[in-house]
């Protein structure tokens, strides 16, 4: 069954333009949103490419959302970057310090006391800071050895969305000096935000190696390639029985959309509809 999502359907001067970080060079890329830029579509597309292209290095690629409660905390990106990538690490050792517990220890009383069924339990919080960045420093490390041979992109989603709080823990604790450094090895930093909607810009996303405006509706040569990719797309699922039928059944999508968001919503349901 076609997943419309996994379909790169235009999106050429985008993926010219990500050609070099493609291919494997790292930096920190920009993708700029309007309020109705297909940012979902572009990040989709994207991640098929890179899983599916032939590319110097095989990609594996970890969304970080704030909508998403596996990447809402500093502590949950890191865990989720280490399942994406599949990197294996042991968990640090952390010296505590030494708990000494009293029970019952200079009780005054007429009469005899007695103390039973007691049970003391002494944890320690995993997300504390010394834990945390002693995580940090293991991910750093394994995915600088992981990068010799392989590339790994982070995408921010809609990093407009977290508070500016937040945006500070991620650039102090997670960027600087840490994910920071792996850049010339290789690491590929997409971010997907709306800068008119962002806390602070200058907490994040770092600067760009390079920027990409991601425009809501289709210019005129963007426009016919998208024609050009929906119609082999009805050729090659069989929705179309020839180059005009599918050229016709290409426009018809086109004609009826006001946007691309909207030109993928409807893209989708014709297929759904036809089976």
């Amino acid at each position: 069954m076609t997943v419309i999502a996994d379909q790169i359907i235009d999106w050429r001067s985008q993926l010219a333009a990500l050609d070099p970080y493609l291919k494997g060079l790292g930096g920190v890329v920009h993708i700029r949103l309007g309020q109705d830029s297909p940012g979902s579509a572009f990040a989709r597309a994207l991640r098929s490419a890179m899983r599916t292209g032939i590319w110097p290095y095989p990609w594996s690629a970890v969304q970080i959302d704030y909508g998403d409660p596996n990447t809402h905390y500093i502590s949950e990106i890191v865990s989720q970057i280490r399942t994406s990538t599949g990197l294996q690490f042991p968990k640090p050792d952390i010296p505590g310090s030494e708990v000494s517990v009293d029970i019952g220890t200079d009780i005054k009383a007429r009469g005899n006391v007695t103390i039973q069924d007691i049970s003391v339990v002494v944890g320690t919080d995993r997300e504390t800071p010394t834990v945390l960045a002693a995580n940090i420093d293991e991910l750093c490390t394994a995915l600088q050895d992981h990068m010799t041979n392989h590339r790994v992109a982070l995408i921010f989603m809609n990093s407009h969305q977290y508070a500016r709080r937040e945006l500070t823990y991620i650039r102090r604790f997670l960027w600087e000096g840490k994910l920071e450094s792996l850049i010339e090895h290789g690491l590929l930093v997409l971010d997907f935000s709306n800068p008119q909607s962002a806390a602070d810009t200058d907490l994040w996303p770092p600067d760009p190696c390079l920027a990409i405006d991601l425009q809501d509706k289709y210019d005129e040569n963007s426009r016919a390639s998208a024609a050009e990719d929906i119609a082999k797309l009805a050729r090659d699922n069989g929705f179309a029985q020839s180059t005009e039928e599918a050229k016709g059944f290409a426009e018809g999508i086109l004609m009826t959309s006001y946007n691309i968001r909207d030109m993928y919503a409807r893209l989708g349901l014709c297929i759904a509809a036809r089976g």
